[in-house]
């Protein structure tokens, strides 16, 4: 059997086991098969092979200009837009506008794949070129209310529990991403979960991390703890002799 044959039979035995009967799986290249005419679609979602090229954002890419407006959004490994995404990334920045990035959790795969990913959702302006001044929304989702198991043989309600409100967690992200007045506030700026910055237009720079700021000012707390520990020291090297009281 051809790859393409054998991906395919996946395909359409996964959409059928899990009930999606909706879903149309084709078979063939889609370099060759659909144009834009073909491809009317305004919003697209997407979850690429990692081990393709640019980590999977060549599919993103290719997805992407076929579409003449719209938005996109990509649940991909992280570090394919902190540099490792090639030449794609900053081609996709050519043709349209990074409008938010969403550091996923760390457990998100848990028991679905062999290693931990770190995943990110990026979310696209789709046909309207980013500008260096565009600011853009980064959120740190990294505790999304549900908690994650790899139980093997359970059901997925063992599996993925909703354990701190995480239907309202992912309402309120998409209120952020959306622009609207969110109805929580699980993620802001002012508690540090939520980053409003510019980026590069090399494509290099759009992970949650890369543009948190790290406070290195010492506090009066610091200080505090800064001459405890040194009393405490001092005190048990007087004891002990190794010291006098007068240093």
């Amino acid at each position: 059997m051809k790859q393409e044959n054998f991906l395919y039979t996946l395909a359409v035995l996964n959409t059928t086991l899990t009930g999606d009967d909706s879903s149309q799986v084709i078979c063939g290249d889609t370099h060759k098969e659909i144009d834009k005419q073909d491809f009317p679609e305004n919003i697209c979602l997407l979850n690429p092979s990692y081990f393709a090229q640019g980590k999977g954002l060549i599919f993103v890419d290719e997805t992407l200009s076929r579409m003449e407006k719209g938005y996109g959004a990509v649940l991909i490994q992280e570090n394919a837009g902190s540099g490792q995404g090639g030449v794609y990334s900053k081609n996709i920045l050519k043709k349209n506008t990074l409008v938010a990035s969403i550091h996923m959790p760390a457990d998100l795969f848990k028991g679905k794949i062999s290693v931990s990913v770190q995943t990110a959702i990026y979310l696209f302006k789709v046909n309207r070129p980013h500008e260096e001044d565009d600011v853009v929304t980064f959120i740190d989702f990294s505790e999304d209310g549900y908690s994650r198991q790899n139980r093997k043989r359970s059901a997925q309600e063992a599996n993925l529990r909703n354990t701190d409100h995480a239907l309202q967690r992912y309402d309120e992200v998409c209120a952020i991403c959306l622009g609207k007045k969110p109805k929580t506030d699980y993620y802001t700026e002012a508690n540090g979960k939520v980053i409003k910055d510019t980026i590069t237009l090399n494509g290099n720079d759009w992970t949650f991390n890369q543009h948190k700021k790290i406070d290195i000012t010492p506090t009066e707390e610091d200080f505090k703890k800064t001459i405890a520990n040194y009393l405490a020291w001092k005190a048990s090297a007087i004891l002990k002799g190794q010291v006098s009281d007068n240093v």
